[in-house]
């Protein structure tokens, strides 16, 4: 039960403090871009195009599976959340065994590397997380406790 109210007095008191406007802020954003990618040597075939008028995004993209196949989607998203639309049509495209993957060559491998630094432990992240909140959710319990 305290955790509750801890957290429903923190989520109050994000809530209750005035916001400062930023000059950059524009309330009805819009835009539009698309591109596409066609490479017969790899047999990498992708395009998108993509549009936004304030809250709402529509767009749409496809590209050739490893199948052969074109998948495309077809998404719109908005105050009411976001929808897709999928269409698979198979045979599309035959797949050349020798050219698939012919650009895997230029990839680079990757691997973690392991870091001393102890700002990196989870647990010490959490601690400090937590131990910076603490004051915040103590004062702002506190003050609704007096109201």
């Amino acid at each position: 039960m305290k955790i509750f109210i801890y957290l429903l007095a923190l989520s109050a008191s994000s809530i209750a403090r005035p916001q400062e406007q930023d000059e950059f802020f524009d309330p009805n954003p819009q835009y539009q871009f698309s591109y596409k990618v066609a490479s017969d040597l790899t047999q990498t075939y992708i395009n998108q195009d993509e549009s936004r008028d304030g809250n709402f995004v529509t767009g749409e993209y496809s590209y050739v599976d490893p199948y052969g196949s074109l998948i495309t989607v077809v998404y719109e998203a908005g105050p009411e959340g976001y929808s897709e639309t999928r269409t698979v049509q198979e045979g599309f495209l035959t797949i050349n065994p020798e050219n698939a993957g012919a650009g895997s060559s230029s990839v680079i491998q990757t691997k973690p590397v392991p870091t001393r630094n102890p700002s990196f432990d989870e647990d010490n992240i959490i601690r400090k997380i937590v131990g910076g909140l603490t004051p915040l959710i103590e004062e702002t319990v506190a003050e609704g406790l007096e109201n």
